[in-house]
């Protein structure tokens, strides 16, 4: 071949040594670059077919110019080496035109000029004019053969025959680089070394980038602002020259000390930020279309101190201790929005209302306390301080109902006990005003001791609390001569204003004709005995009122009090709940209405019952299980005696107890939920069956019929079935009997045998099927109808199944199998679909479909939507074709293919839909490292996934690969397929996968790490 060439040349002379060099090139098989065999350096035009030689040997060298050695290639820069005797781009990507190229190694003392470019044998190389690369490799003059470097740092170094066609030094090791592909689906595509400066994949095709403009930032918009307040900025008039996508970046180049503030995002195109400190902030705003930042746009923005909150007021400012969480209104002027109230020893939350106004809410059961008040704006400064107070409720003052003794010696030392109410820990028995020390019992119980006695006469006796509130006075007598009575106790010592009631006084030497004085007025006695007087009474005016007795004789007993309340309002009764009940059913009513008091009594019929106070507005009533049918008059009396309005009480008669009559079935299989009908009389809505000793949900239906669900966890056996009234009456008792149903016999299925592809309805005939047994194809169950004890109707589905043999058998509802009946699946004699990928598109788009079958012929053809579809042949299983879906409404279409001899396959569908389908979006990969050569699962999350999606890998050296997914759905799909390899090796690196829906909508890319 060496000899044929070297003769073509010498005919053609300066041409035909281009010439050969081109063929000498397409035998390295290098895929670097392609020969072009028009003129060579120093030549214009296309020869031979015309041009002109022009003499350019002064001239810079081009691509393909013929070489010796890099320095050849350099003389005018440009970033050319020497690659097999031809100047080409430096592929490597770290190297840079202006860098030092490497060194051949060559003998110093051969001018390596004198070495032909070109060889045919190795006597073109002698070493006299080669040096040491004497020998003729491959058309090129080379070092002798030697083994092929494990690596390398030249080109030169791989120039052996033991490198075969990896001629090319790349990534320290001898490679052969694939050519720069054609097209392309990424800018990944365009990565090779070979494709030097066409590395972006533009309209399909690897191409130089178009030259970029920087953008131009535009920040808006410089303004004076107070401290505190919300300042936002604009950088959508930021624009790029050639239209690119910017991203946006702010940044504060100075602002005042101590400030602390940032952005709440400072890549968004209008970002906000809070000046915190008063001062100037200059911003800047630097924008990047992918490749080049812009210069930057400044803003400056002057934050100015704002006047200081004024606290005038609080409302209210004085609170007694509050039980719950409570709030304070606090009135100035100069409040910002960030301002907060501040109670000092209080945690509160502050709401802004506006410039003079914020509410403070405060946790309930505070301290008693005066706190100090302020209002703190967002920017630090303080107001003036109020203060603010919890006090203690105001108590009620203390109440003397009797003492002990009423009569005492004179000037004899004894011991007073007073009995009353609301007394104080602290507290003070004072007798004609003069204090003694007091024995503190309990609220209720005082005493104190008299040592020196007191003279004759009636004194003045009463308790003053440690607030100084002081109670009602009563007297007690001191006496030589026993003659005056003596009042003891007061019984009630409360009433209500004009209530009229019986007291009851007790004391000694009352006398017959004795009467009773009471708040200025006198009554006579219903009945007097020497140590008891009864009284009847009605007050109209409420208060603390003394209680003296008068005998006929003019003497007067000591004085006790009478409380007298305010009158009560007039109790009314508006409703009973329930305002129904059952008789001989014990039950609670609530008697609502107004006017009811605590020791309000409810009365049925005149009878009183236990009753509970809920409030003014309600009472309960306890009745028991006693009352007979009737409607029965429902009153309130309240403490004073005023009686409500009547309200009626309904008590119905007792139903009678629920009657069963019958169950049907009353005999049930084991194993199988039953629903059971139970037929009788008097049922009640909410009644329930009890099976055993198992409540069932029942289902009412009348009062002479139920329905249970009998679950299939019962074993054989007879079980009691009882109906329970809400009203807890039960019935009577029937048998419901499970038993064991014999197992199901399959005696023939019709027919027998069916073709891979079709739908085939299946009739089994048999004993003992119960309803819900299943029909069970290959131990899958199948859609089954129920027809009797001894047939089913089973539909079955041979899609994608094979030829072969398979077995049916029945499976009854309590889970016993029959036997089995061999079913045969035969292969179909013309073509079969099994699935079609994708399934669906969207109207007006091209979708690339691939059918997958079995016995498919080249020159089959699609039917769908009317139309006739040309296929692509794939194999005996697969064909691949393109479906047009413009102006084809959206609905699903039948699809069949046809082979040349008109045999039809089965139909699948394939699914139109009425707009373009969303993009997919890719949101994770997992595992993020992946290893070419294997085939462990990759799986993908996101949106918007189609069937037949693929997953697409931008490969070093090969381009991008699609690999097919398994849809799981529209959010997941799995890849099972195996990763390709690479056939040499190369340095682990990141990619960015993405996934291609069929209608060839992409998603966005996430990286993944690749190895070999």
């Amino acid at each position: 071949m060496g000899g044929f060439l070297r003769m073509k040349a010498n005919r053609l002379g300066r041409y035909g040594s281009f010439l050969m060099s081109c063929f000498m090139v397409l035998f390295l098989a290098m895929g670097i670059t392609a020969c072009d065999c028009g003129a060579p350096p120093g030549v214009e035009g296309n020869l031979p077919d015309g041009g002109t030689i022009v003499d350019k040997t002064n001239q810079c060298p081009q691509e393909l110019t013929p070489c010796n050695n890099d320095n050849e290639c350099q003389t005018c820069g440009g970033g050319l080496i020497c690659i097999a005797g031809q100047c080409s781009v430096d592929p490597r990507p770290d190297r840079k035109p202006t860098d030092t190229p490497p060194v051949v190694d060559e003998k110093p003392d051969v001018p390596p000029q004198q070495c032909p470019t070109l060889c045919s044998n190795h006597d073109d190389c002698p070493t006299s004019k080669c040096g040491e690369r004497n020998e003729c490799v491959n058309g090129v003059c080379s070092y002798p053969a030697r083994k092929c470097p494990d690596s390398c740092t030249e080109d030169a170094q791989c120039l052996t025959p033991a490198c075969g066609s990896s001629i090319r030094c790349y990534q320290g090791k001898c490679t052969k680089l694939p050519a720069c592909p054609k097209e392309c689906l990424s800018d990944d595509d365009c990565s090779l070394p070979t494709c030097g400066t066409r590395n972006r994949c533009i309209s399909g095709f690897c191409a130089e980038p178009p030259k970029n403009d920087p953008p131009v930032a535009v920040a808006l918009k410089s303004q004076k602002v107070s401290v505190g307040s919300l300042v936002r900025l604009d950088g959508s008039q930021s624009k790029d020259p050639d239209g690119d996508k910017l991203t946006y970046s702010w940044s504060f180049s100075s602002k005042p000390a101590n400030s602390k503030t940032d952005f709440n995002d400072s890549t968004a195109v209008s970002p906000a930020f809070v000046p915190d400190v008063a001062g100037e902030y200059v911003i800047e705003l630097l924008v990047n279309d992918g490749q080049l930042d812009s210069k930057p746009s400044v803003v400056r923005i002057s934050a100015t101190k704002n006047a200081g909150p004024t606290l005038l007021s609080l409302a209210p400012s004085t609170l007694v201790r509050p039980t719950t969480d409570f709030t304070v209104s606090l009135f100035g002027t100069n409040f910002d929005a960030g301002a907060k109230a501040v109670f000092k020893g209080l945690l509160g939350v502050t709401t802004f209302v506006n410039s003079t106004e914020l509410r403070a809410k405060l946790p309930a059961n505070p301290p008693v306390a005066k706190y100090s008040v302020y209002v703190q704006n967002s920017d630090g400064q303080i107001s003036n301080v109020l203060t603010f107070a919890i006090t203690n409720a105001p108590s009620d003052p203390p109440r003397v109902i009797r003492i002990t003794p009423t009569e005492v010696k004179t000037n004899a030392a004894f011991t007073l006990s007073v009995v009353g109410e609301k007394f104080a820990n602290g507290v003070t028995i004072q007798v004609d005003g003069q204090p003694y020390k007091t024995n503190f019992f309990s609220s209720g119980l005082l005493s104190a001791v008299l040592s020196k006695g007191l003279t004759a006469g009636l004194h003045t006796v009463n308790v003053v609390n440690p607030d100084g509130q002081a109670s009602n006075s009563v007297t007690l007598r001191a006496t030589t001569v026993q003659t005056s009575p003596v009042l003891d106790s007061v019984t009630p010592n409360s009433i209500f204003a004009n209530q009229k009631l019986t007291l009851t006084l007790k004391g000694k030497r009352f006398v017959a004709g004795a009467k009773i004085r009471i708040a200025g007025q006198t009554f006579a006695a219903a009945s007097v005995t020497s140590t008891q007087i009864l009284v009847t009474v009605a007050l109209s005016n409420a208060g603390n009122f003394g209680v003296e007795v008068l005998n006929p004789n003019g003497e007067t007993s000591n004085r006790l009090s009478l409380e007298v309340k305010p009158p009560l309002s007039k109790p009314v009764i508006q409703t009973l709940s329930p305002a129904t009940t059952t008789e001989l059913t014990a039950v609670t009513v609530a008697v609502k209405g107004t006017g009811f008091v605590n020791g309000a009594k409810v009365t049925l019929n005149n009878i009183a019952y236990t009753t509970t106070f809920v409030s003014a507005t309600e009472l309960r009533v306890s009745l028991p299980a006693t009352v007979k049918a009737g409607k029965y008059p429902v009153q309130v009396t309240n403490p004073d005696n005023q009686t409500s309005n009547i309200v009626g009480l309904l008590f119905n008669p007792k139903p009678p107890a629920p009657v069963l009559s019958a169950l049907s079935p009353a005999k049930i299989p084991q194993g199988v939920t039953t629903t059971v009908t139970l037929t009788g009389n008097n049922f009640l809505r909410g009644a329930q069956v009890q099976v055993g000793t198992r409540l069932y949900p029942t289902t009412f239906v009348s009062g002479t019929r139920l329905t249970v669900s009998v679950t299939k966890g019962l074993t054989a056996g007879n079980y009691p079935v009882v109906v329970f009234n809400p009203d807890s009456q039960k019935s009577n008792t029937l048998q419901l009997n499970i038993f064991k149903y014999p197992a199901p016999v399959l005696k023939s299925i019709s027919p027998t045998q069916g073709m891979t592809g079709q739908v085939v309805s299946v009739q089994l005939l048999g004993a003992n099927f119960l309803n819900g047994a299943k029909g069970v194809f290959q131990g899958g169950q199948q859609n089954t109808r129920f027809v009797s004890a001894t047939e089913l109707a089973m539909t079955l589905s041979l899609n994608g199944l094979g030829a072969g043999t398979y077995q049916v058998w029945v499976q009854n509802a309590d889970g016993q199998v029959s036997n089995k009946i061999a079913f045969t699946v035969d292969a179909p004699k013309g073509p079969q679909i099994n699935q079609i990928l994708p399934n669906k598109g969207a109207t007006n788009t091209k979708v690339n479909i691939l059918i997958d079958g079995t016995n498919f012929v080249k020159g089959a053809t699609i039917s769908f939507a009317s139309k006739t579809i040309q296929t692509t042949f794939v194999n005996i299983s697969s064909l691949s074709a393109v479906f047009d879906l413009t102006g084809i409404a959206a609905g699903t279409y039948p699809v069949k293919v046809t082979n040349p001899d008109g045999s039809e396959s089965n139909n699948v569908y394939f699914t139109v839909s009425g707009q373009k389908l969303p993009a997919p979006v890719l949101t994770s990969v997992s595992p993020t490292q992946l290893k070419l050569g294997t085939n462990k699962p990759i799986y993908l999350t996101g949106k918007n996934f189609q069937n037949g999606a693929l997953l697409m890998l931008p490969l070093p050296f090969v381009g991008s690969i699609g690999l097919p997914c398994n849809y799981i759905n529209a959010n997941t799909l799995v890849v099972t397929a195996q990763l390709p390899s690479i056939p040499f090796p190369f340095p682990a690196r990141t990619i960015n996968v993405y996934v291609q829906n069929p209608d060839k909508q992409n998603s966005n890319r996430k990286p993944v790490q690749i190895s070999n």
